[in-house]
């Protein structure tokens, strides 16, 4: 049992804001402004200061002696997010006694009206407790305390109804107390107080079952025999049990969750006047505290399949009911555009990484070892054909050219004197050294003139600066240059693996380059590379293609993105298919 007020208030604080989804702050202030000074008696979370938002609801609260609550619109930010404020006086025969505030996330208007509700109605049994503290322990609302402790220490559904129903029975005196929850279209009674195993095909069970589900119809608690004469609820059913009972009264209180009626609680007692208003007054907020918690137990305890069938009937709900705009709108434009994307055709293009090329590179290399003396050009320089680009230090040419004709001359005397001299031998000798002679001279002159490295064609320079090395000495066959032209250019696309199966030569596409984003110049494929390069994790194939069209401002070297035109597919084919193979694959590797 608690031990004393602030406890019992505390801990009734502690299960409202449990049981009122979305809560975020509650404080409960005790005391009328007209009295004297009102202090807080609890707050949740326990020990948080109450913010100005929640002081200023309460006081509108008792000072309108009503309930208040401020729509999201114009509710201060708590915890930097707007939120939605109820304040609920508590009230003792028409005496103000106090109030109660909780603040929660956003929520409709309707909400907003079952959370005050239900906090109206929770405050009667506050002000109960409060009232009944100085009485003996086993006063029937602080059992009501440990009954509603023991529910929620219970982890599963059937232990934890079973407790409630017989506690519920011998605290109230009652013959049985049955409780159960819609199923489809009606109740399914779930537990009865002295019964461990339900039989739904039992008389007095489905009897049971058919009060529940007119109470749950009329969305009121019915009582018969009933208390008020004037009272105009059909009790046919209850009537029927009561019969079926050899007398006694009956009431039956409906559970709420979040607004909407879940399952019921039907009370017998064997005594016509047993079930008074006191008495049914506790047992709504019984109900109302204890109903939620049963159905969140019974909810988890189900099986997987129920579970999913439930979930599926209250989105269904949301679309057949009132409200829910915003869902009704979303799914309304996602199956619209489901629709578009099915029935749809869009070109389907392939998409890869591309670098401009010239169809032909011509190299420049050194035609002999020596030194670099000049250098005429760059890298982006253009180029006419027979241009000068480099020349090579030609002194040690011009010193073996000038041996070479010394030694031609010396040969030519010696073999004029052999003639003069008729000596036929000496002639043939001197002859052919002056044929090797000539020969080295010749080898020499052209030597001398390749020092010079001249462009082999009209284009531009896309490789080699030989500015910052001269001097430096070169052997022949080295690349000085590489000259590209400028009127015949290719595409070398990097195509994906898993997109290079749907190309073909002769497709046509276009090419953006990041120099010129808005400018699309068309192409032709003109050869797929069968060998494929790792880059970055994935597979890719070179696929060569043609410029249609070559603008002077095009440069070989040129990067941007080329679209391949494969031909029109299902819109939502071409947004999809990537993931679709991606799934194949996997369960392909997957399947034993």
């Amino acid at each position: 049992m608690l031990k004393d007020a602030e406890n019992v208030i505390q801990s009734w604080l502690d299960l409202q804001c449990q049981l009122l989804v979305g809560t975020r702050q509650a404080v409960v202030l005790l005391g009328d402004p007209g009295d004297g000074p009102v202090l807080p008696a609890a707050t949740w979370p326990e020990g948080v200061i109450s913010t100005p938002a929640l002081s200023n609801a309460a006081a509108s609260a008792l000072h309108q002696r009503r309930i208040v609550v401020r729509a999201k619109e114009s509710a201060p930010v708590a915890a930097g997010q707007k939120g939605d404020i109820v304040a609920v006086p508590i009230l003792r025969d028409a005496n103000l006694v106090g109030v109660v505030t909780v603040e929660f996330t956003q929520r409709s208007q309707s909400e907003q009206q079952v959370a005050a509700k239900t906090l109206a109605r929770n405050t009667v049994w506050l002000d109960l407790l409060m009232h009944k503290k100085s009485t003996a322990d086993d006063s029937p609302a602080l059992a009501v305390v440990d009954l509603v402790a023991a529910s929620v220490e219970h982890s599963h559904f059937e232990a934890a109804s079973n407790s409630v129903a017989t506690r519920l029975a011998t605290q109230l005196g009652c013959e049985r107390v049955s409780l159960g929850f819609v199923r489809g279209n009606h109740v399914e009674v779930r537990t009865m107080s002295g019964i461990a195993t339900m039989n739904s095909k039992m008389r007095l069970t489905r009897t049971i079952a058919k009060t529940m589900d007119e109470a749950i119809g009329q969305d009121t608690t019915i009582v018969f025999p009933a208390n008020d004469k004037k009272s105009f609820f059909a009790t046919r059913c209850h009537e029927e049990l009561v019969k079926m009972a050899g007398g006694g009264s009956i009431c039956t209180i409906p559970i709420s969750r979040d607004g909407v009626l879940v399952g019921a609680a039907t009370f017998e007692h064997e005594d016509e006047r047993g079930l008074d208003r006191e008495t049914i007054a506790l047992c709504e907020t019984v109900i109302s505290l204890i109903g939620p918690i049963l159905y969140d137990k019974y909810l988890h305890d189900r099986w997987i399949g129920a579970k999913l069938s439930t979930a599926l009937t209250q989105q269904i709900n949301k679309y057949v009911t009132r409200g829910h705009m915003t869902l009704k709108a979303g799914t309304a434009a996602v199956l619209c555009a489901s629709v578009i994307l099915a029935t749809a055709n869009g070109e389907y293009r392939v998409v890869a990484d591309a670098i401009l090329e010239g169809t032909v590179q011509r190299a420049v290399v050194a035609p002999v070892d020596g030194y670099i003396k000049e250098a005429n050009v760059r890298a982006g320089d253009i180029v006419k054909e027979g241009q000068v680009l480099a020349t090579l230090d030609d002194k040690d040419l011009e010193l073996e050219l000038r041996e070479r004709v010394s030694e031609q001359a010396k040969l030519r005397r010696e073999y004029r004197q052999a003639m003069s001299e008729l000596d036929g031998t000496r002639v043939s000798i001197l002859k052919a050294q002056l044929d090797q002679a000539a020969a080295r001279l010749a080898l020499t002159t052209g030597n001398l003139e390749r020092t010079r490295a001249v462009s082999p064609i009209d284009g531009v320079i896309i490789s080699g600066d030989l500015s910052q090395s001269l001097g430096a000495p070169v052997e022949r066959g080295d690349t000085l240059f590489e000259v590209a032209p400028l009127d015949s250019y290719r595409v070398m696309l990097k195509v994906d693996e898993r997109d290079v199966r749907r190309l073909s030569p002769g497709q046509t596409g276009q090419l953006a380059l990041v120099g010129f984003p808005d400018e699309y110049l068309p192409f032709a494929i003109q050869r797929i590379t069968p060998i494929a390069t790792a880059k970055d994790g994935r597979n890719f194939f070179a696929v060569e293609a043609l410029l249609e069209r070559h603008p002077q401002r095009l440069r070989p070297g040129m990067v941007g993105i080329g679209k391949i035109n494969i031909g029109e597919r299902k819109l939502i084919w071409i947004w999809t298919h990537g993931l679709i193979d991606w799934i194949r694959l996997k369960a392909w590797s997957w399947t034993p």
